[in-house]
């Protein structure tokens, strides 16, 4: 007859360790959960009872005329142009001056003017391409902020040493205003051949 092994049994004492351990950590648990929900009661409480600020009507007139309104012209501001590294000393003059006739204005009037003009730039980044790998096709990036806080990035292409025209990008034929046609006939003609 083959004599089984007895298999090993716990004592009773070291399931009473694992209850004492686990009762101790859910007691913690519940501790800080009730420790959470009384500091969001005081939160709520204090701001019910903080009082609303109250502005009173103004008894005295310090000016009859009425507050002025921004025309079309002052409003919106101009974008911030930054560009990275900056483009200043006498060997970027000219590389300035062809990156804002060829995509800084285009770009601030489009959006402005023709793309509805609900969310014109506010700020403008060009950057000069690290990568030398592609240096030569994209030299430059640019990343517009919008008004609403939406982002347009593209990469500038450059073909021959000569920067291409920033161009928009159209589902189909560009729509654009009169007075964008006659002051960028390039992109137009580009974009809507």
């Amino acid at each position: 007859m083959d004599v089984q092994p007895i298999p090993p049994v716990l004592p009773k004492k070291s399931f009473t360790w694992i209850w004492v351990i686990l009762f101790l950590i859910s007691t913690g648990i519940a501790g800080w959960l009730y420790y959470q929900k009384q500091q969001l009661k005081q939160q709520i409480a204090l701001i019910a009872e903080t009082p609303s600020p109250q502005v009173s009507p103004s008894t005295t007139i310090l000016n009859s005329s009425p507050s002025p309104t921004p025309s079309n012209s002052s409003f919106p501001q101009p974008p911030v142009v930054v560009f990275e590294p900056p483009l200043s000393s006498d060997q970027y003059t000219a590389q300035r001056a062809e990156i804002k006739q060829k995509v800084v204005d285009p770009f601030i009037d489009y959006y402005q003017y023709v793309a509805g003009g609900e969310y014109p730039p506010v700020s403008l980044l060009i950057q000069q391409q690290s990568n030398e790998s592609i240096k030569a096709q994209y030299p430059y990036t640019i990343l517009g902020i919008m008004s609403n806080g939406g982002t347009h990035g593209e990469a500038l292409i450059q073909t021959n040493g000569i920067l291409s025209w920033w161009t928009p990008t159209c589902m189909g034929p560009c729509d654009y205003s009169e007075e964008f046609k006659q002051k960028y006939p390039q992109i137009v003609s580009i974009t809507n051949p």
